[in-house]
C-alpha cells in the first residue's frame, strides 16, 4: 500500500496485544538517530481481517486499539496479500519501521498520534498540540488535565468573561 502510513500497537514488551501474542521484531535506533526496521514477519495461506494476518491501522484509528496505558506505537509496513477496510488492514507480510516517540520528526503532522502518546504517558502533556480534525473516537480522556478554577491572575469582567488581571 504505497503512500499510506500504517501503524501497529503493541504492549510494552513488543508483543501483540489486540489478539495474538506474537513477539514482534522491533526496529532499533542507532547512535546517529537513524532507525533500522525490524525483520519481516511472514505467514502463508489466506488472510482475513479480524482473524488471520498481520493487522495494521491508519493513524485515525490508533485510539480504537490502544486499550491501555502500557502500549507502544510503531510506524509499520505491510506487503503481500492484504484484506483492507477503512479501519484496518491485514497483510501476509509486515514489519515495524520506527517507534513513534515524542521526538519523532513527523509527529507534528499527526495530532492524533501525539494525543495517543499522551494517553499512554509517553509524553507528559499536549501543550501546543493542534487537535483540530483529530478523530478522538475511543479516546479515554478521563484523566486529562482539567483545571479546577481559573488561574489566580484571571478575573471575570463585567460581561462574565475571564480576563487576565493587570493588578
Amino acid at each position: 500500500m504505497p503512500g499510506v502510513q500504517l501503524f501497529k500497537i503493541l504492549d510494552n514488551e513488543g508483543k501483540s496485544c489486540n489478539g495474538g501474542s506474537l513477539q514482534w521484531s522491533l526496529p532499533t535506533k542507532g547512535d546517529d538517530g537513524e532507525w533500522t526496521p525490524g525483520e519481516w514477519h511472514k505467514m502463508l495461506g489466506p488472510i482475513a481481517r479480524c482473524s488471520v494476518g498481520f493487522h495494521l491501522v491508519p493513524a485515525r484509528n490508533v485510539f480504537a486499539w490502544l486499550g491501555s496505558r502500557d502500549r507502544r506505537i510503531f510506524l509499520a509496513e505491510g506487503d503481500g496479500a492484504c484484506d483492507v477496510d477503512s479501519g484496518k488492514a491485514a497483510f501476509t507480510h509486515a514489519r515495524l519501521l520506527v517507534e513513534i516517540t515524542s521526538d519523532w520528526p513527523l509527529l507534528p503532522m499527526y495530532p492524533v498520534l501525539r494525543a495517543a502518546l499522551w494517553a499512554v504517558r509517553a509524553i507528559p502533556d499536549l501543550s501546543g498540540a493542534d487537535l483540530l480534525g483529530a478523530n478522538l473516537l475511543g479516546a479515554d480522556l478521563s484523566r486529562a488535565y482539567r483545571p479546577t478554577g481559573p488561574p489566580r491572575t484571571w478575573t471575570p469582567d463585567d460581561d462574565g468573561y475571564l480576563r487576565e488581571s493587570s493588578k
